[in-house]
């Protein structure tokens, strides 16, 4: 015990050397179906689905149709094990594996005292945050973890966690090492170990293994579940519903029958309903027949949907009807300016998406403008173009200086290898700012204003904002 304490101590103290002060720059990132939900069907329905989603999900199209049909013959198998009713209705576990981990650059130092307690809560604590940036740290984190589990004191919760820490990305090695752990030390697999196995191999953004494999590694699971007698839950439906590619729409069906509760997906939904082709009224309809059209997630993609639709004009009043309807528990957040900076930028309107940004912050009192200007920064690389190309070294500057210089390291290379291609001298850091590039960025600052409401329409704003567009952008 004593030299376990002493390595994870060390190996802190030499990742905290590496890594730096905690406010330095972020170093270096390197099935046929038909509509009565039993799955039978014909080929005219799978083509039919397969066309219409091909247009849709291009990111799962590597082996389609065959994993469509495995998919579907998946779902079969899910509902062979399916209890009549679901009466247990805790759905904890499908929110912590949605949960944002907020990012951190350093792991928290050992505990001064080796018990089952503190190695529980040592190795809980320790994956409970995000250290993407820092890959020292998540080399600490892994190895800690690893060591950690040695001792053989975890409890099933503290297992259920590491599954899910080493499942994002997924990685298979480090998996089956915790199960074979987790058979050392006697501790059973339950239905929250293989929903947290299911979900880590089934999601959508799992890059890792090709989508067949992912698939046949599901079923088997699947399979496990069967020989031990385990049924699904409702962690289980939410998670089969979040992560299909092709039949999502089925295992709502079930969901629905099954008369559980669809509040926690609402925004899944959402989002799921649109890419299938559906009308947003016609979704916002199907959430108020649910009676899960409230809360500012599910809020916030009716309005992203409307703004990909590309018509601002339906997002704005939806959102300002939903500011107005105290039932609605909407409150405009980053999320919500994010869509519409996304918006304004995919139009080629950089110049709308910064008064947007600021108009909305300064109206809802939102401080955290950080992640919006780093959107900017990434979208910078491709999707905006300047009438004077060299005016995008100076909004680069200014967009970077906003985000207090707070951005990936990976971006802020690509930034400025893309600056120096277009001025040999570009620097994006504020060493080197000339008097007239703060004087531009004061006058970018201060010019692109809307005091009452957003005018989108460049030639009905105010002089000083046209003349800040033509000059800048």
């Amino acid at each position: 015990m004593k030299l376990l304490r002493y390595n994870l101590n060390n190996a802190w103290r030499f990742n905290s050397t590496l890594t730096g002060s905690r406010s330095v720059s972020k170093p270096d990132t390197s099935a046929t179906t038909g509509t009565n939900g039993n799955g039978k069907g014909n080929d005219l329905v799978l083509n039919q689905i397969f066309d219409v989603y091909s247009k849709t999900n291009k990111h799962l199209m590597n082996n389609e149709p065959s994993s469509m049909i495995k998919e579907r013959n998946i779902i079969d198998k899910l509902y062979q094990l399916l209890p009549n009713k679901i009466t247990k209705l805790d759905d904890s576990l499908f929110l912590k594996l949605n949960k944002i981990k907020r990012l951190r650059d350093l792991p928290p130092p050992p505990p001064k005292i080796f018990n089952s307690d503190t190695i529980n809560s040592y190795a809980s604590e320790l994956i409970s945050m995000s250290y993407i940036h820092y890959p020292g740290s998540m080399k600490f984190v892994d190895e800690s973890v690893i060591e950690l589990m040695n001792i053989g004191d975890f409890h099933k919760s503290t297992y259920v966690d590491v599954l899910i820490h080493f499942g994002s990305p997924y990685n298979k090695d480090k998996i089956d090492e915790v199960r074979s752990f987790m058979k050392k030390s006697f501790v059973s697999e339950d239905i929250d170990v293989f929903n947290v196995l299911i979900h880590q191999i089934f999601r959508k953004d799992n890059n890792v293994i090709d989508r067949s494999e992912a698939l046949d590694v599901v079923e088997n699971e699947l399979f496990n579940m069967k020989v031990m007698g385990l049924e699904p839950d409702l962690n289980t439906l939410l998670i089969f519903y979040s992560d299909c590619g092709w039949f999502n729409e089925r295992i709502l069906e079930k969901l629905i029958e099954l008369k559980l509760p669809l509040i926690k997906i609402n925004n899944k939904i959402v989002k799921n309903k649109y890419k299938a082709g559906e009308s947003v009224n016609s979704i916002v309809e199907f959430l108020k027949l649910h009676q899960i059209d409230t809360g500012t997630p599910v809020i916030n993609s009716i309005i992203e949907c409307h703004l990909l639709s590309n018509n601002y004009q339906n997002a704005w009043d939806f959102m300002i009807e939903k500011l107005n309807d105290l039932d609605s528990e909407f409150n405009v957040n980053t999320r919500t300016i994010k869509h519409f900076v996304s918006y304004f930028i995919r139009n080629g309107e950089l110049y709308n998406a910064l008064a947007m940004c600021d108009y909305l912050s300064n109206l809802h009192g939102i401080s955290d403008r950080q992640p919006i200007y780093v959107m900017m920064l990434e979208m910078l690389l491709n999707d905006i173009k300047f009438k004077n190309i060299n005016n995008w070294c100076l909004i680069t500057r200014y967009l970077y200086l906003k985000s207090e210089k707070s951005i990936p390291s990976n971006l802020k290379q690509k930034l400025i290898t893309k600056g120096k291609l277009i001025d040999i001298d570009f620097q994006i850091d504020e060493v080197g700012l000339l008097s007239e590039e703060i004087e531009s960025m004061n006058e970018i600052t201060n010019s692109l204003v809307w005091l009452q409401e957003p005018i989108i329409k460049l030639n009905e704003n105010t002089n000083k904002f046209v003349d800040c567009v033509n000059r800048y952008f």
